[in-house]
């Protein structure tokens, strides 16, 4: 699910399939963080590989990072791999995204992010996602 600023659930919540019906579309002036919830709904401890990537459009002009507890890292070639462990039932770990454009970003320049979460068990829905429509509307300073 994608979360507020507030910690409210903006969209995704007990919604599993590819993304639809967990779709944002947020604007870049300059930096734009957010959050993605990776929530286990099944009745035993889970393991989930998360693949974030770029699926429509170009992050080209775009740094892009990624944040699960103490791991951080760069989406290398607009696309990015992280796991999360141990997840309870009920339970959830936060995804931390945050995007910059860089100076030369034409302004209007959009690309959609699509990240997914997969358990490698069963008990749980095979896979989950939320797409984000991110669209640079600033130059830097």
């Amino acid at each position: 699910m994608i979360v507020g600023r507030d910690g409210a659930v903006l969209t995704g919540a007990d919604i599993h399939n590819q993304g639809v019906g967990q779709q944002r579309s947020m604007i870049v002036d300059g930096r734009l963080a957010f959050t993605i919830r990776i929530q286990n709904d099944g009745d035993q401890r889970e393991d989930y590989a998360i693949v974030g990537t770029v699926i429509r459009g170009s992050a080209e002009g775009f740094r892009i990072r990624y944040r699960i507890g103490n791991d951080s890292g760069r989406v290398q070639s607009q696309r990015f791999n992280a796991r999360v462990q141990d997840i309870a039932p009920g339970a959830s770990r936060d995804l931390r995204v945050v995007v910059r454009n860089l100076e030369d970003t034409p302004l209007g320049a959009t690309f959609e992010l699509h990240i997914g979460a997969r358990p490698p068990r069963h008990g749980v829905p095979e896979s989950d996602a939320v797409l984000i429509k991110i669209t640079n509307v600033s130059t830097p300073e």
